[in-house]
């Protein structure tokens, strides 16, 4: 049996702990090989967000996180606080626009939009179909 059951550890040694587990040496760190939302959270965590877009400069707007290179690194030199506005205007320009967004994500919203419109055409036709026979 453990001569340290029950023992309870410092103050000082809690800490040290703590800071020999953090990023890198935690058993869970995954390192760039995370999703976007946990980079954009991690991104936010340790580059803190101004009080103005970094592109127009106007202030007391909703800011995006926006990268800037579209790799998707753990490198805050390579994230900007922009308007949503500003961030829709970068993207576009540099072609980025939709590029999060999965083929199979895209193939079925098309297929979402083309049900919806073949539907109100088959609705159109029953109400045509039913003017008809009542004239």
């Amino acid at each position: 049996m453990s001569k340290r059951i029950g023992h309870k550890f410092s103050e000082e040694t809690k800490r040290k702990i703590g800071l020999a587990n953090k990023g890198e040496n935690n058993a869970f760190w995954k390192g760039d090989k995370v999703s976007i939302n946990v980079l954009h959270g991690w991104i936010r965590k340790w580059k803190p967000e101004p009080k103005f877009c970094q592109m127009c400069g106007k202030v007391g707007v909703k800011l995006a996180l926006s990268n800037v290179d579209h790799k998707y690194r753990r490198c805050l030199d390579d994230y900007t606080y922009l308007c949503y506005f500003c961030h829709a205007q970068y993207d576009k320009e540099k072609g980025f626009r939709f590029c999060n967004y999965s083929d199979k994500f895209r193939k079925k919203m098309s297929m979402v939009s083309f049900e919806r419109e073949r539907k109100k055409k088959e609705l159109k036709l029953k109400d045509l179909k039913s003017v008809k026979e009542l004239v």
